[in-house]
């Protein structure tokens, strides 16, 4: 007799191709008996490119799963979706900045898509002044809409304005105005509306 989790997960591996939305509270939740198991299948996933098994690396009591997440990232595209993970899962378990670094870096680099890549990563890394600040600078030099529009997300997280990036919050006015703003296609508007922002913050 298995516990839910491990059935959940086992089904979900069982699916063709790889899949987002595995639980990361998934080592927690499984008997002490279905331990090794769920290991050895984590490890073989990952190894064979679900990259999605990157959050439960670092939990693996067989190997070392942070030194094979950095051998990972060494290997893989510096700005690909796959890095971008693995620099997440890594910062979220060490809270070393060089991994936060790194995601910062995909940021600015050209290709829209690897800076979406980045920026859904860093909105899973927490709040701070320093990504704050990373956000502001890049609302207002991107010149992809999208971007710019998760970047003020950033911002307004970071000011404890929303409460989850990640997901669709209805906001109050003016925060609701000054999001849009904040990502408008054009730059001096941008800048105005980030400006009003932080006065309102300074209040």
């Amino acid at each position: 007799m298995h516990s839910n989790a491990y059935n959940e997960f086992i089904q979900k591996v069982k699916t063709d191709g790889y899949i987002q939305g595995y639980n990361s509270k998934l080592f927690e939740l499984i008997l002490p008996q279905e331990r090794d198991d769920i290991e050895q299948i984590v490890e073989e996933k990952f190894n064979n490119g679900d990259y999605e098994m990157a959050i439960f690396m670092p939990k693996l009591s067989n190997i070392d799963g942070i030194r094979k997440l950095d051998e990972k990232a060494q290997i893989l595209k510096k700005t690909s979706y796959a890095y971008c993970e693995i620099m997440y899962v890594l910062y979220i378990a060490t809270d070393k900045e060089n991994y936060l670094d790194e995601l910062i870096y995909v940021l600015k680099c050209d290709n829209d898509d690897e800076r979406m890549n980045a920026v859904m990563s860093l909105l899973r890394c927490g709040k701070s002044k320093k990504l704050y600040k990373v956000y502001k600078e890049q609302c207002i030099s991107d010149e992809e809409e999208d971007v710019r529009s998760r970047c003020a997300i950033g911002m307004l997280y970071c000011q404890n304005i929303i409460k989850y990036p990640l997901n669709i919050e209805v906001l109050e006015q003016p925060w609701r105005r000054l999001k849009i703003e904040m990502y408008d296609n054009n730059k001096e508007d941008r800048i105005k509306a980030i400006q009003e922002f932080e006065k309102l913050l300074n209040k």
